[in-house]
């Protein structure tokens, strides 16, 4: 089953797995990987669509909420300073 309707800065709890406890805020989609930044870690993660969507599917991740515009535009920085730190 295909979860779809991704849309920039909507927040996912991981309730599971080796991030528990972080809430993943979606950034973009390239290919057939979603970018997200974790928060209260920071940190940028790309997962693959698939394992997304399963763990959707399987109660690893809930949907929480859509962030405010002014909350969207730090995450979004965040993680473009972060890619571009990663580069270096």
């Amino acid at each position: 089953m295909i979860f779809g309707n991704f849309k920039f800065g909507k927040v996912y709890a991981v309730l599971k797995g080796d991030i528990e406890g972080q809430m993943l805020c979606y950034i973009k989609q390239s290919g057939d990987k979603i970018a997200f930044l974790a928060m209260p870690s920071m940190e940028n993660h790309w997962i693959p669509k698939k394992d997304f969507d399963i763990g959707l599917e399987e109660g690893i991740l809930e949907y929480i909420e859509k962030l405010p515009s002014y909350v969207k535009k730090v995450a979004k920085a965040q993680f473009e300073q972060n890619e571009k730190d990663s580069s270096k």
